[in-house]
């Protein structure tokens, strides 16, 4: 036992069960041992007690090994399960890992099972030496495949990278790519289909080695179009590929406009058939295999950058591009030319991340260019105008809007009509090319985001702004504000003019859809913006004109009007509400909802799902609103609950409204009575009044507040108008019960809308408010409470024998 101590190391065997835990098989002596029935080393471990063979693995390649802390190995055979071996002592592990890593290659001593440290991998580096490779020759093509396939098949990390490192450095030691390309040759001579198959498979496992060193070998141009040649031989394709062919005869190089550099034009070939290979020839890798063409990406990177580099240096090719793009003299064939040459240029500048290419390009008048090719009357040039403007938008933002800013600024002196931005919506209103409509409701939405936007290009690796070349918080609310003045009225042209009366004028496919595209602006105005869309709302009746389009009789244009209305109820603004109610404007909904009938489809849910969202968030002046106004409805619809449960909310709150009144003249009156009987402490007193007085700090102005509060009930107290024909009157002691929340001190009630309230009228003139006036008791209030004349005389006398302290203070009390 003493002998075999010393020839073995005493270890633990474990097995990774189906129950997911490590099982310990028993303990015994262990060595790496070449067995003949294996034909292979292998890891052997005896019994410590009889001696039996409790383990036999044979070591292969196919096994991933790792080696764990300092004690342990671990491994998978995929035929069985993991397996680990618990050593007693290190020296002993350390012993039969290196025994293991002799047997996988005399480069993979490490612990192959970490992470690659910089400094152990400039070791590696230093000791590299090349494989052996066979002659070039054809009897040797089999023993080269699997020469070249070995450092793939191994699963470990530092294993395999020091065997591809080896093979790299063996090929371009011996040139030997060329020798290869001869080889393929004569097989193509021969008619040699098994080597051709096999050459096949040797470049193909060229471009999986992922290395750089060897994708520079194989993309020299005089062997570019042989590789391209050996990957045409694909064994588990039943037909040949021409590739060659094809690039030489049907992918024909236009020069749109002639380069002067003869070297950028071969730059230009080499770079189409590198991007050949990799989409068209090779395979597209899967999830899991993204980073194993990476050094080609890379490479393909680097050609365009090379391509770029040229193009920014060539001044005669700048300059005639973009006179020809401006020049009406251009035929439209010609333009077609020209503008798809700039959209190629512009996706090489974003799939760089290129900025410098971008300046150059707007140095030469590329934004007065895109305008002068959004107003073409070329279909497919305003296609390559919409394409190029996304680009740069989803590139960098500012690229687009600081330009549009600028414009914005330098409007006194400009015709207001060629601005980009007004030119935009126009195309978008006037659209020749109903396939860029998608595209350029896109682009607005984009441009007129009211958020500060950092482009993906400024930001560092670290997370840092490299340049800010976003607009300020000050430009962009001008931008806004130019965008609502100039562009807004004709954007919604077409739906004013769609909707003068009662009913849509034109019906048809081609206005559905564009009346679509422009609900989803203003869908997307009222989400992003505030002050800017409701204002415009309220003065133009917008949401009215947009819900007499839920009468159309294709339902995706009713569903985009019900769509606008629900971003507006989403909001929850109280100033929408009362213009909603005011108008009647749930209404067409409601017809719309009654002329469907019990068709289960997409419009019924749809309004079934606004009314459960006012229910859900118990917006309370929509749901008095819908009860008081539709109660019919809630009696026929049975078939949800959605409508019942408004009405049963809408109870619930009245019956709450009645308690709490009841509650209130209960302690009102017994504050009154028990005036004699209780003497609250002043010093009580005086802080409840100065923790008051730190509440209504905290709020807004309560005069002014009341002001503004008993103007809007006001406004909101006269009939509502009849605004559509044969809608049922509603009472008017529920609207004189409607109260318009306060508005912010900078909201002008003298530009409301006549349409909100009621019938035109003057502006309305609000008084300066002398805050410094004493607070009294309004009628209002006061009839919030009824007494007895018992009651009423006790308060007179309570209050003739009080302090005028005390007097002061039942004043307050009764205010609040």
């Amino acid at each position: 036992m003493p002998q075999m101590a010393q020839n073995r190391r005493r270890v633990k065997v474990y097995s990774y069960s189906e129950d997911l835990q490590w099982v310990d098989k028993g303990t015994g002596y262990v060595m790496c041992s070449y067995v003949d029935r294996l034909m292979s080393m292998a890891i052997v471990v005896r019994a410590e007690g009889d001696g039996s063979i409790m383990l036999e693995s044979k070591i292969t390649p196919d096994h991933p090994y790792q080696k764990q802390e300092d004690t342990l190995i671990v491994w998978t055979e995929p035929e069985s399960c993991d397996l680990a071996l618990s050593f007693q002592q290190q020296t002993g592990c350390d012993e039969v890992w290196n025994k293991i890593c002799e047997s996988l290659g005399q480069y993979a001593q490490i612990d192959m099972g970490q992470d690659i440290d910089d400094t152990i991998m400039e070791e590696f580096d230093s000791i590299i030496t090349p494989v052996d490779l066979p002659p070039c020759e054809l009897s040797k093509l089999e023993e080269i495949v699997k020469i070249v396939k070995a450092p793939l098949l191994i699963p470990l990390q530092r294993a395999s990278r020091i065997q591809r490192e080896s093979l790299i450095l063996a090929i371009k030691q011996e040139d030997y790519i060329p020798k290869l390309i001869e080889l393929f040759h004569m097989c193509e001579d021969l008619g040699n289909l098994e080597g051709l198959y096999q050459l096949h498979e040797i470049f193909r496992t060229f471009f999986s080695v992922n290395s750089d060193t060897l994708l520079r070998m194989m993309f020299q141009t005089s062997l570019i179009m042989d590789v391209i040649g050996c990957l045409e031989y694909n064994p588990s394709s039943k037909n040949r590929q021409h590739h060659r062919e094809y690039i030489r005869s049907k992918a024909l190089f236009k020069e749109v406009i002639p380069f002067q550099d003869k070297e950028l034009v071969n730059k230009i070939h080499h770079l189409y058939r590198v991007v050949y290979i990799q989409e068209v020839i090779l395979p597209t890798p899967s999830l899991f295999e993204e980073n194993l063409l990476s050094a080609l990406n890379l490479s393909i990177v680097y050609y365009k950058s090379e391509v770029v580099k040229s193009l920014q240096e060539d001044e005669n090719f700048m300059t005639q591009l973009f006179t020809q793009l401006c020049d009406e003299a251009t035929d439209e064939s010609r333009l077609v030319e020209l503008a798809r040459l700039l959209k190629e240029i512009c996706n090489f500048a974003q799939s760089i991340k290129s900025r410098e290419l971008y300046q150059v390009l707007k140095q030469h008048g590329l934004m007065a260019s895109l305008e002068s090719m959004l107003m073409s009357e070329v279909a497919m040039v305003i296609s390559y105008a919409v394409d190029i403007l996304m680009i740069m938008v989803e590139f960098d933002i500012a690229l687009v809007k600081d330009y549009i800013i600028q414009q914005q600024h330098q409007s006194s002196g400009l015709d207001d009509d060629n601005q980009l931005l007004l030119i935009i919506t126009d195309q978008l209103v006037d659209s020749i090319n109903s396939d860029c409509d998608v595209q350029l409701v896109g682009l607005i939405k984009m441009l007129i985001v009211p958020e500060p936007i950092v482009a993906a290009s400024d930001i560092a690796a670290d997370g840092t702004t490299i340049a800010s070349t976003t607009t300020s918080s000050l430009e962009k609310s001008f931008f806004l504000q130019n965008f609502y003045k100039h562009c807004m009225h004709k954007l919604i042209a077409p739906l004013m003019a769609q909707t003068t009366g009662d009913s849509i004028t034109k019906d048809t496919s081609s206005n559905a859809i564009l009346l679509s595209h422009i609900l989803d602006i203003l869908s997307f105005c009222v989400e992003s913006h505030t002050y800017h869309i409701k204002n415009y709302i309220l003065n133009k009746n917008l949401l009215a004109r947009v819900l007499i389009l839920m009468k159309s009789m294709h339902s995706h244009l009713a569903l985009a009007a019900l769509r606008f209305c629900r971003r507006i109820v989403g909001l929850k603004d109280e100033l929408y509400n009362c213009y909603i109610i005011k108008n009647d404007l749930f209404a067409p909904i409601i017809k719309a909802f009654e002329a469907n009938g019990c068709k289960y489809n997409l419009l019924n849910s749809a309004i079934i799902e606004l009314f459960e969202y006012i229910r859900h968030e118990d917006i309370k002046l929509l749901v008095e609103y819908f009860v008081e106004r539709f109660s019919n409805l809630i009696e026929v619809v049975d078939y949800v609950r959605t409508f019942k449960n408004l009405r049963l909310r809408h109870e619930q709150e009245l019956d709450r409204i009645e308690n709490g009144e009841n509650e209130q003249s209960q302690i009102q009156q017994g504050t009154i009575h028990g005036l004699d009987r209780y003497r609250p402490d002043p010093h009580a007193i005086c802080d409840e009044e100065e923790e008051k007085w730190f509440n209504d700090e905290e709020e807004s102005v309560a005069p002014l507040e009341e002001s503004v509060h008993s103007i809007s009930s006001t406004l909101l107290s006269s009939t509502p108008p009849a605004s559509l024909p044969g809608a049922p009157s509603m009472s008017s002691s529920f609207f004189e019960s409607i109260d318009v929340p306060f508005l912010h001190p900078t909201t002008h009630l003298a530009s409301f809308p006549s349409s909100f309230i009621g019938s035109p009228r003057p502006p309305i003139k609000i008084k300066p408010i002398n805050f410094e006036q004493k607070l009294s008791v309004s009628p209002a209030l006061q009839s919030l409470v009824e007494y007895d004349d018992e009651d009423s005389d006790e308060e007179d006398t309570s209050q003739e024998t009080a302090s005028p302290a005390k007097k002061q203070r039942l004043e307050v009390s009764l205010e609040t």
